[in-house]
């Protein structure tokens, strides 16, 4: 059994690792965004971000009715 590693799976490797780095940042941004809020403005910001995603829902629900109904 060799342990040749061709090009398409170190593209793969190296895809996979700048992925792992990138949400590793991500997270981290966002911690430090995070870091100085008190708890009341997470839940005003966290309600809004709800919000927004309950009227996204019932958009996209109206709109496929729309279409296909």
């Amino acid at each position: 059994m060799s342990s040749h590693i061709n090009t398409h799976e170190l593209v793969i490797i190296e895809d996979h690792i700048s992925n792992k780095v990138f949400y590793r940042n991500l997270i981290a941004f966002f911690v430090f965004i995070v870091h100085d809020m008190n708890y009341k403005k997470h839940l005003k910001i966290g309600g809004i971000f709800a919000l927004f995603h309950l009227f996204m829902g019932i958009g996209y629900l109206a709109i496929f009715i729309f279409l296909f109904y």
